[in-house]
C-alpha cells in the first residue's frame, strides 16, 4: 500500500494555543468535518475512520457555535453507549467538557454547547418535536428509519448555529442510497471512502480483509455503493448496469428542450421513435416520466422526470412529441401506462394526438374483442413488459443515457408486495424511470393476448383462444392457458 496523503486536525487551548490533541486525517475525513453542506453523509468500508470523522465534526461544531445543541444518535442504546458516546469522551479533550449529566445523557462543553446522546429506535415523536437543534449527527445511518431522519431535519432551527445534519454509513441499499446518491439534492453532500484510504490501519488487518469474497470486499472494503449487493432479488443483473456506464450522459451535459433532456435530434429516414409515459400518483415521492427511444437501434433519445398534474403533463408530452416528430418527419408512437391517473392523461392527450399504443382486450360479458388505448399494468402484463426490457438490455440492443434509469435498475427487485405485481422498486426506492423506459422499449406492434372465457360451464373455450406473442416473436400461447381465467380484461 502506497503513501496515503493526510491532513492535520488539531484541538488547541484557546488561551495558550497549546495543542491538546492532534489527528492525522485522510483528505476525505477532513473535507467531511469542514464541510458546510446542510446535509452530509460519510459512507465507506470497515475501518475507514467514519466514526472518528463524525465525532470530530460534532466537537468542531460544538466549539465553533457557543450554546449550540447537537443531537448524536444511533439506532440502539447499547451501540450508542459502547461506540459513539464512549469514543466521544476518548476523543474530545477533557479541557473542553464542562459537565456530563448522566441521567439526561448530555455532555456540556465549556462554551455552553450541549451534546445530547440518543438511541433512535425508541425516540418518541413528542421528544423530537420538543427539540431545537443546531445540528444532528447519526452513526450508521442505514440502520435508522427515514421518518426519524426527516423529523430531525425539521428541528434544525436553532439561531446562531450552522443548522447541519450529517451521518455515517456502510454502503447499503436503504433509503439513504436514494437520498444521497440515487436522487441526491444540491444541499446533500456524499463522501465515499474505502478502508484502504485510512492511513492508520495495519497491513495485516488489510490483508485479512482482502481475503474475503469479491462481492463482500466491494461493499465492506472498497466502500462501493452498488445495489447489486441485494443479490438474487435483483431483476437486472449488475452486468447489465455495468455495461451501460459508458453510455451515460450527465444532466448538465445534455441538450435541453425546456427542462427535457435531449440526447439526439438528428435522424435518418429509417429512424422511428416511441415514447413511454409513466404517470405518477405522487405516492412515496414517485415522479412521472417521459422516455423516448429509437426503435431502430434502441438508443435513448429524450428523458424527463418530475411531478405534474395529468393535464399539464399532457402539454409537456405534446411539446416533446411535436419537437421530435418534426425532426424525424414521422409520428412517434405513444405508450402511456393507464393505471391510476394514467386514465386522466390518456383522456386529455387523445384529443390532440392519435398515434397511441393499442391493445386487444376480451370483454367477458359481451364476449367481444376490442382494441383499447394504452398499456395497463397488471400481475400478468408486468412480466411481459419487464422481461422484454431485461432481454433487450442483456443482448445489447439498448443504449441508455440517463443515469437515473441505471440507478433505479439496481434497486428493481422481485417482491411479494401485491402493489408491485411481483417486481418493482425495493422499499425506499423508486422505479418510475424504469417503467417509463420499459414502455418506450416495447417495440412490437400491439400483441394479441391469449384470453380465456370465465363463463361457467364453458368447456369449449378454444373459439375464444387467440395466440399470444412476446415482443421478440416467440410464441408464448401456453403460458397463460389457464381455464377459468382472463389474461387481460377491460376492468
Amino acid at each position: 500500500m502506497g503513501i496515503i496523503p493526510t491532513k492535520k486536525f488539531k484541538f488547541r487551548n484557546s488561551d495558550t494555543g497549546e495543542i491538546l490533541k492532534e489527528f492525522d486525517l485522510s483528505l476525505k475525513q477532513h473535507k467531511f468535518i469542514k464541510s458546510e453542506s446542510r446535509y452530509a453523509l460519510y459512507s465507506g468500508g470497515f475501518g475507514a475512520g467514519k466514526t472518528l470523522a463524525l465525532i470530530l465534526k460534532i466537537i468542531y461544531l460544538g466549539l465553533k457555535y457557543p450554546n449550540n445543541t447537537i443531537l448524536v444518535g444511533r439506532q440502539h442504546y447499547q451501540d450508542l453507549r459502547d461506540t459513539v458516546q464512549k469514543e466521544f469522551f476518548e476523543i474530545c479533550p477533557e479541557q473542553y467538557i464542562s459537565n456530563f449529566v448522566k441521567s439526561e445523557r448530555k455532555a456540556v462543553l465549556i462554551n455552553g454547547s450541549e451534546i445530547l446522546f440518543r438511541h433512535l429506535d425508541k425516540v418518541s415523536e413528542k421528544e423530537i418535536r420538543s427539540l431545537n437543534l443546531g445540528a444532528f449527527a447519526i452513526d450508521q445511518m442505514e440502520d435508522v428509519a427515514e421518518p426519524v431522519y426527516l423529523a430531525l431535519k425539521g428541528r434544525l432551527r436553532k439561531n446562531g448555529s450552522s443548522q447541519q445534519g450529517f451521518g455515517t454509513s456502510n454502503p447499503a441499499p436503504s433509503w439513504i442510497f436514494r437520498e444521497f446518491k440515487q436522487q441526491s439534492k444540491p444541499e446533500n453532500l456524499l463522501i465515499e471512502t474505502s478502508t484502504l484510504e485510512n492511513p492508520h490501519l495495519s497491513q495485516a488487518y488489510i490483508d485479512d480483509l482482502l481475503k474475503y469474497p469479491d462481492y463482500w470486499k466491494k461493499q465492506f472494503v472498497y466502500g462501493e455503493w452498488d445495489t447489486a449487493i441485494m443479490g438474487d432479488r435483483n431483476v437486472y443483473h449488475m452486468q447489465i448496469t455495468d455495461a451501460q456506464q459508458k453510455n451515460l450522459i450527465l444532466p448538465e451535459n445534455a441538450k435541453k428542450l425546456d427542462d427535457i433532456r435531449i440526447y439526439k435530434d438528428k435522424f435518418g429516414n429509417d429512424d422511428y421513435l416511441q415514447m413511454g409515459v409513466d404517470i405518477s400518483e405522487g405516492i412515496g415521492g414517485d415522479a412521472s416520466v417521459l422516455s423516448v427511444v429509437n426503435c431502430k437501434d434502441g438508443e435513448e433519445i429524450a428523458f424527463w422526470q418530475g411531478q405534474l398534474p395529468p393535464d399539464i403533463l399532457v402539454e409537456k408530452a405534446l411539446r416533446l412529441i411535436n419537437y421530435l416528430n418534426v425532426k424525424t418527419k414521422r409520428p412517434m408512437t405513444l405508450v402511456p401506462e393507464i393505471n391510476g391517473l394514467g386514465i386522466a392523461f390518456l383522456t386529455h392527450i387523445k384529443k390532440s394526438y392519435h398515434h397511441i399504443y393499442k391493445r386487444e382486450v376480451f370483454l367477458k360479458q359481451s364476449k367481444e374483442r376490442k382494441e383499447v388505448l394504452g398499456w395497463k399494468t397488471s400481475i400478468s402484463t408486468k412480466p411481459l413488459l419487464i422481461n422484454n426490457h431485461v432481454e433487450l438490455l442483456r443482448n445489447g440492443h439498448l443504449v441508455v443515457h440517463t443515469p437515473e434509469i441505471i440507478e433505479q435498475l439496481k434497486t428493481f427487485v422481485y417482491t411479494d408486495d401485491a402493489k408491485h405485481q411481483g417486481m418493482g422498486a425495493d422499499p425506499g426506492f423508486h422505479d418510475d424511470a424504469v417503467i417509463g423506459h420499459s414502455l418506450a422499449c416495447f417495440f412490437s406492434p400491439p400483441i394479441k393476448m391469449q384470453l380465456i372465457s370465465t363463463v361457467k360451464n364453458n368447456n369449449k373455450s378454444s373459439d375464444l383462444v387467440r395466440e399470444a406473442y412476446n415482443p421478440l416473436g416467440e410464441s408464448i400461447k401456453d403460458l397463460f392457458a389457464k381455464p377459468g381465467s382472463d389474461w387481460m380484461t377491460n376492468s
